[in-house]
This record gives C-alpha cells, sequence and structure tokens, in this order.
C-alpha cells in the first residue's frame, strides 16, 4: 500500500467468529498487536 512498516491488527484473523458479540475479541487482537509493535520498538 506504500507505506513502510504499515501493520493492520483486524478480526478477520480468528479462525471462527464467535457467535456472541466480536468486540471483546477484537479488542484482545488490538492489544496483542500493541504490546508486539512495542516491544519490537523498545517502547
Amino acid at each position: 500500500y506504500g507505506i513502510e512498516g504499515l501493520r493492520v491488527a483486524d478480526g478477520s484473523i480468528m479462525p471462527r467468529v464467535t457467535t456472541g458479540n466480536t468486540q471483546a475479541p477484537c479488542a484482545i487482537i488490538g492489544e496483542q498487536a500493541a504490546m508486539r509493535i512495542s516491544a519490537k520498538h523498545g517502547l
């Protein structure tokens, strides 16, 4: 997409969609992505 270092955290990575609200699993996906990105950059 022309943006170096672009990272995307999205609910589409879930192998199975929950039968309930998807907000909680998506929040966890975002939190894990943030932790991995910050660890990689020493933050």
